[in-house]
């Protein structure tokens, strides 16, 4: 059997993936909040953001089929992080309708987002404060 092209190891815990396409964490020049976001989703907050774009890898086990772009495999530029997380109990989140969970999720989304940029503002103060 021939490994896909991009066939390393999925780097959360307990996920046995063999032979399952990776995904690359989002850049840190070109879409830095999406990829703190990724971080904060699977628990690499105390990595730096550029090993983590570097070095590690999340397997398509663990993206919803809404995050994929139609027709390939490639994930489409506002896919998370969902499926089977750290902290997680539900192997795949109940979707009452298709508009329910888009707002569930894109007010889950800002709100993560503000805390992240909220820490970030509080580190950068702190750092000019020395």
């Amino acid at each position: 059997m021939m490994l896909p092209k991009n066939a390393s190891k999925c780097l959360i815990y307990g996920c046995q993936s063999k032979g399952i396409v990776v995904h690359r964490f989002p850049n840190p020049r070109t879409d830095f909040v999406r990829l703190k976001k990724w971080i904060d989703l699977v628990g690499l907050n105390e990595m730096d953001p550029n090993d983590v774009y570097k070095k590690k890898f999340i397997c398509n086990n663990h993206f919803d089929e809404q995050c994929f772009s139609p027709g390939t495999k490639r994930l489409n530029a506002r896919s998370y992080p969902t499926l089977l997380l750290p902290g997680s109990t539900n192997s795949k989140p109940s979707q009452p309708s298709v508009k329910a969970s888009i707002s569930i999720h894109q007010s889950d989304v800002v709100n993560r987002m503000r805390d992240t940029v909220d820490r970030l503002r509080s580190r950068t103060n702190n750092s000019y404060s020395n």
